[in-house]
């Protein structure tokens, strides 16, 4: 019987160089600029408690005969020191953070956080002492100007290949790691960088061509991005010839820096993140010889929002946690089909391991397009000695290769991923129904209903889910009822982890919830008008900490209208022994638009969302949306649902 298997080999690989006689020489193409001064002012300073910080503007180089001028926030532990430091790299569409750098403060670690975002911004008066910065971005990049969003990222300008904001983002970078060293407050031994989604991007070229920092975080970035510009996925090079993209790629993709990267790093993705392909990073992960490690989220996840696994990183390899520097492996994972479409999994790891789960999809097309759904696996008696994590998988077949990838858990909550194993399936007679949107008629309840009992087996909606791969792990169903008093909603939904809550500090959404939206004119167009005069309100139900059922309420399509009084919002939920849960609620209309009278024909905008967390992580790792509820910002964009007779 056909088997297919994954070993995960760490081999080590000699160091080899970009360059030959004549070619593209990155050393010389990053050199940082010698005794420059860095010229820096300090705008403000203050304290917060065991945290100082302090505002600052430096010089990163020379361009055009012009200073580049940086923005950056520094943050460190008042007490003791000198720190280690942590280069912080924010993504494209952000900017210095002080509350970031304050939280690795906290952790121990002083934190440069510097923005390198720009977008057409005129020219401002210099930097002095007592500025405070009111706008982003901070960061001056004189008479530079970048007016296109897209190609301001990748494009030359005519063969000057220093012109794009990447080279900025790095000039500031390698000169932000050698201020660091010179501060009092750090320890200039103990440098590491992380970054993310863009920032992501730039601390993996960076690891590839500074040999200062001692770990690497990069989250929401895989980078070899030749196949997705030649299959025309990638928004910001597309604008780049063949001949212009060579030139970019030898310069700034990092997979081709991969076999220069001298310390360890840990990559983590979503699997079906926009930014980056999963299916890129095998061609360049073996070049990897430093230590190193993957984890993945079975999802389009962008967020990596927790500063602690980036922490555990850190201390792991500055020695500042000796208990856990050993970390988990997942050695092997195979795959033998069985009867009526099962798979058996067998999961084999090494290290500490506590839990382990593996993932799966059958998604056809580009990686960001494909549904992911994910299972916990059984642990054998003796884990530790080497016996493997088992399993089940009944995939729905959707067109695609079955791909399968295994996380492991360790004892201190760090979780490392394989490469995803490819094996073939037959091709499905016809992929699972999914519906996204329809013309949706609610009709009238005659009574409202009372109970489960009271709401009809007819005229359900869906299943709508992220794609016919995960219908029978991560869907939804519903059914709609109104009367003269409210809206009545019933909604099903598939989870193999039903209605868990998200941990204290982690946004409701990132965990097990619902949403919906309705606009009750769908012709208004006033949006500048108050939240509560845009006749749009958002609703959400989710499982609170304290074991009840929660409902959360916003006014506007941009969220200024917080409503502190829902208890007209009615929110119970029902599990069931097959892995799934049921939200029955009564919405007045009074609660939805004071001034909506319900009557047959009357229209409004309803769309439908539900959220599916990871228990493992505190990440949303699935959505299933009705009438393209995700555009949360856009109600022109959701769909219209009519009250019936």
């Amino acid at each position: 019987m056909k088997l297919c298997l994954l070993v995960i080999l760490f081999a080590c690989l000699s160091r080899a160089s970009l360059c030959g006689a004549g070619e593209f020489n990155p050393a010389e193409f990053w050199a940082e600029p010698a005794d420059l001064p860095f010229d820096d002012v300090v705008l403000e300073q203050d304290g917060d408690g065991p945290i100082a910080w302090r505002s600052i503007v430096y010089t990163s180089e020379i361009y055009n005969g012009e200073p580049m001028r940086i923005f950056a926030w520094f943050a460190w532990p008042a007490a003791g020191g000198p720190h280690p430091a942590v280069l912080s790299i924010h993504g494209g569409g952000g900017g210095a953070e002080l509350g970031l750098a304050k939280t690795f403060a906290r952790a121990g670690y002083a934190c440069l956080s510097f923005d390198w975002n720009t977008f057409n911004d005129p020219q401002p008066p210099p930097w002095k002492p007592g500025d405070k910065p009111t706008a982003d971005p901070f960061t001056r990049y004189g008479n530079l100007r970048y007016p296109d969003w897209a190609r301001q990222f990748v494009a030359p300008e005519g063969q000057d290949w220093k012109r794009p904001v990447l080279y900025r983002a790095i000039a500031a970078a390698r000169r932000g790691l050698t201020w660091l060293s010179r501060q009092k407050e750090v320890d200039a031994a103990k440098l590491v960088v992380e970054g993310h989604s863009w920032g992501g991007f730039l601390a993996q070229l960076l690891a590839g061509i500074d040999d200062r920092p001692k770990a690497t975080v990069s989250s929401a970035a895989i980078l070899g991005w030749r196949s997705r510009y030649e299959q025309k996925l990638e928004g910001h090079t597309a604008s780049l010839s063949p001949e212009e993209f060579a030139e970019w790629e030898k310069r700034y993709d990092a997979a081709l820096y991969a076999q220069s990267i001298k310390a360890p790093i840990f990559i983590r993705c979503g699997v079906a993140d926009f930014f980056g392909s999963i299916d890129t990073l095998p061609a360049y992960w073996d070049k990897i010889a430093a230590p190193k490690a993957l984890q993945l989220l079975a999802s389009g996840n962008h967020t990596f929002s927790d500063v602690e696994t980036r922490v555990a990183w850190f201390d792991r390899w500055l020695n500042r946690n000796r208990k856990q520097l050993t970390l988990p492996v997942v050695l092997s994972v195979t795959l033998k089909p069985g009867d009526d479409g099962w798979w058996d999994v067998r999961v084999l790891t090494k290290g500490a391991v506590r839990r382990a789960s593996v993932a799966w999809t059958t998604g056809p097309g580009p990686s960001s397009k494909r549904a992911w759904a994910e299972r916990e696996l059984e642990a054998g008696q003796q884990v530790l000695a080497g016996q493997p994590f088992v399993g089940r998988i009944r995939p729905d077949l959707a067109g695609g290769p079955l791909r399968v990838f295994a996380n492991a858990y360790d004892l201190g909550g760090m979780i490392v991923s394989s490469l995803p194993v490819i094996c073939e399936v037959p091709a499905p007679a016809a992929a699972p129904d999914v519906v996204r949107s329809a013309d949706l008629r609610i009709a009238k309840a005659a009574p409202a209903p009372a109970g489960p009992a009271d709401w009809p087996k007819e005229g359900w909606i869906g299943p709508f889910a992220a794609g016919p791969e995960v219908v029978g792990e991560q869907s939804a169903t519903f059914s709609a009822l109104w009367d003269d008093t409210a809206l009545h909603l019933r909604v099903r939904v598939k989870d193999w982890t039903p209605w868990n809550s998200a941990r204290q500090g982690v946004e409701w959404y990132n965990a097990d919830s619902l949403q919906l939206r309705l606009r009750t004119d769908p012709q208004f167009r006033d949006d500048k008008a108050p939240a509560d005069q845009q006749r749009v309100l958002h609703l959400g139900w989710y499982p609170g900490l304290d074991g009840n059922d929660k409902v959360d309420a916003v006014r506007g399509r941009d969220f200024k209208g917080k409503v502190d009084d829902v208890s007209p919002v009615s929110a119970a939920v029902s599990l069931a022994d097959d892995g799934s849960y049921t939200l029955t609620t009564k919405i007045p209309w009074s609660f939805i638009d004071g001034g909506f009278k319900p009557e047959p024909g009357r229209r409004l905008k309803f769309a439908l969302m539900v959220n599916f967390g990871d228990i493992f992580t505190d990440e949303r790792v699935g959505v299933a949306e009705f009438n393209n509820a995700v555009e949360f910002g856009r109600p022109e964009a959701w769909g219209e649902a009519e009250l019936a007779p």
